[in-house]
Protein backbone atom coordinates (compact mmCIF):
# COMPACT_ATOMS: atom_id res chain seq x y z
CA UNK A 1 0.00 0.00 0.00
CA UNK A 2 2.97 2.72 1.09
CA UNK A 3 4.52 1.66 -2.18
CA UNK A 4 1.73 2.12 -4.02
CA UNK A 5 1.32 5.75 -2.54
CA UNK A 6 4.82 6.49 -3.06
CA UNK A 7 4.15 5.89 -6.87
CA UNK A 8 1.13 8.12 -7.32
CA UNK A 9 3.19 10.91 -5.42
CA UNK A 10 6.07 10.48 -7.64
CA UNK A 11 4.10 10.78 -10.57
CA UNK A 12 2.29 13.82 -9.50
CA UNK A 13 5.20 15.73 -8.87
CA UNK A 14 6.62 14.47 -12.31
CA UNK A 15 3.38 15.39 -14.32
CA UNK A 16 3.51 19.08 -12.17
CA UNK A 17 7.41 19.17 -13.02
CA UNK A 18 6.49 18.66 -17.08
CA UNK A 19 3.86 20.90 -16.73
CA UNK A 20 5.76 23.78 -14.89
CA UNK A 21 8.66 22.91 -17.98
CA UNK A 22 6.33 23.10 -20.52
CA UNK A 23 5.01 26.55 -19.83
CA UNK A 24 8.81 27.83 -19.16
CA UNK A 25 9.32 25.76 -23.20
CA UNK A 26 6.38 26.96 -24.86
CA UNK A 27 7.12 30.87 -23.10
CA UNK A 28 11.18 31.12 -23.73
CA UNK A 29 11.71 33.30 -26.36
CA UNK A 30 9.46 36.12 -24.86
CA UNK A 31 11.87 36.88 -22.01
CA UNK A 32 14.95 36.71 -24.85
CA UNK A 33 13.41 39.31 -26.90
CA UNK A 34 12.54 41.21 -24.17
CA UNK A 35 16.38 41.21 -22.76
CA UNK A 36 17.48 41.32 -26.34
CA UNK A 37 15.64 45.25 -26.24
CA UNK A 38 16.32 46.26 -23.08
CA UNK A 39 19.87 45.19 -23.60
CA UNK A 40 20.10 47.30 -26.75
CA UNK A 41 18.63 50.44 -24.63
CA UNK A 42 21.19 49.79 -22.13
CA UNK A 43 24.25 50.30 -24.73
CA UNK A 44 22.33 52.98 -26.15
CA UNK A 45 21.70 51.49 -29.59
CA UNK A 46 17.92 52.73 -29.88
CA UNK A 47 17.97 51.90 -33.74
CA UNK A 48 18.62 48.24 -32.82
CA UNK A 49 15.43 48.67 -30.06
CA UNK A 50 13.61 50.16 -32.57
CA UNK A 51 14.48 46.90 -35.02
CA UNK A 52 12.97 44.82 -32.10
CA UNK A 53 9.44 46.42 -32.07
CA UNK A 54 6.06 46.15 -33.76
CA UNK A 55 5.04 48.18 -36.51
CA UNK A 56 2.20 49.09 -34.67
CA UNK A 57 5.19 50.48 -31.83
CA UNK A 58 7.02 52.62 -34.79
CA UNK A 59 3.51 53.78 -36.02
CA UNK A 60 2.93 55.30 -32.51
CA UNK A 61 6.90 55.81 -31.24
CA UNK A 62 10.06 57.82 -32.95
CA UNK A 63 13.28 56.74 -32.03
CA UNK A 64 13.52 59.82 -30.30
CA UNK A 65 10.73 59.36 -28.34
CA UNK A 66 11.95 55.83 -27.35
CA UNK A 67 15.04 57.31 -26.21
CA UNK A 68 13.38 60.15 -23.99
CA UNK A 69 11.47 57.60 -22.41
CA UNK A 70 14.37 54.80 -21.51
CA UNK A 71 16.71 58.17 -20.08
CA UNK A 72 13.71 59.50 -17.95
CA UNK A 73 12.79 56.24 -16.69
CA UNK A 74 16.21 55.12 -15.98
CA UNK A 75 16.51 52.12 -18.58
CA UNK A 76 19.81 52.89 -20.08
CA UNK A 77 21.00 51.84 -16.43
CA UNK A 78 19.42 48.22 -17.28
CA UNK A 79 21.65 45.03 -16.32
CA UNK A 80 19.07 42.44 -16.15
CA UNK A 81 15.27 41.15 -15.99
CA UNK A 82 13.17 38.66 -13.58
CA UNK A 83 10.04 37.82 -15.08
CA UNK A 84 7.84 36.83 -12.34
CA UNK A 85 4.98 36.28 -15.29
CA UNK A 86 4.71 35.35 -18.89
CA UNK A 87 1.96 34.46 -20.89
CA UNK A 88 0.96 33.20 -24.48
CA UNK A 89 -2.32 33.86 -25.93
CA UNK A 90 -2.36 33.07 -29.84
CA UNK A 91 0.15 35.81 -31.14
CA UNK A 92 -0.01 38.17 -28.27
CA UNK A 93 2.62 37.49 -25.05
CA UNK A 94 3.03 39.18 -21.28
CA UNK A 95 5.60 39.43 -19.37
CA UNK A 96 5.62 41.05 -16.10
CA UNK A 97 8.62 41.28 -14.24
CA UNK A 98 11.64 43.81 -12.83
CA UNK A 99 14.61 45.02 -14.51
CA UNK A 100 18.14 45.60 -12.14
CA UNK A 101 19.53 48.59 -12.52
CA UNK A 102 23.37 49.35 -12.46
CA UNK A 103 22.93 51.79 -9.52
CA UNK A 104 21.14 48.33 -8.00
CA UNK A 105 18.00 49.95 -8.18
CA UNK A 106 14.62 48.15 -9.54
CA UNK A 107 12.12 49.01 -11.54
CA UNK A 108 8.83 46.67 -12.29
CA UNK A 109 7.43 46.80 -15.74
CA UNK A 110 5.30 45.06 -18.31
CA UNK A 111 6.14 44.15 -21.41
CA UNK A 112 3.43 43.42 -24.25
CA UNK A 113 4.87 41.57 -27.13
CA UNK A 114 3.16 40.40 -30.61
CA UNK A 115 4.70 37.63 -32.80
CA UNK A 116 5.39 38.29 -36.61
CA UNK A 117 7.30 36.53 -39.38
CA UNK A 118 10.32 38.42 -37.38
CA UNK A 119 9.49 36.21 -34.40
CA UNK A 120 8.39 38.17 -30.68
CA UNK A 121 8.35 41.87 -31.08
CA UNK A 122 7.69 44.31 -28.57
CA UNK A 123 4.45 46.18 -28.58
CA UNK A 124 3.91 48.23 -25.89
CA UNK A 125 6.13 48.95 -22.54
CA UNK A 126 4.40 49.85 -19.26
CA UNK A 127 6.37 51.03 -16.11
CA UNK A 128 4.44 50.93 -12.91
CA UNK A 129 3.74 54.22 -11.40
CA UNK A 130 5.53 55.23 -8.73
CA UNK A 131 4.41 57.38 -5.50
CA UNK A 132 0.90 57.66 -4.23
CA UNK A 133 -2.36 56.15 -6.38
CA UNK A 134 -5.82 56.75 -5.38
CA UNK A 135 -7.18 53.85 -7.09
CA UNK A 136 -9.58 55.40 -9.10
Amino acid sequence: MLKKVMMVLIGFVVLIGGCVGAVFWATADLPKAADAFFSAIAREDYAAAMALTSSDFKASTTQEELQTFAEDNGLVGYREASWSSRAIENSSGSLEGTLAMADGGSLPITVQLVKSGRGWQIQNIKKSEAGLSSGD
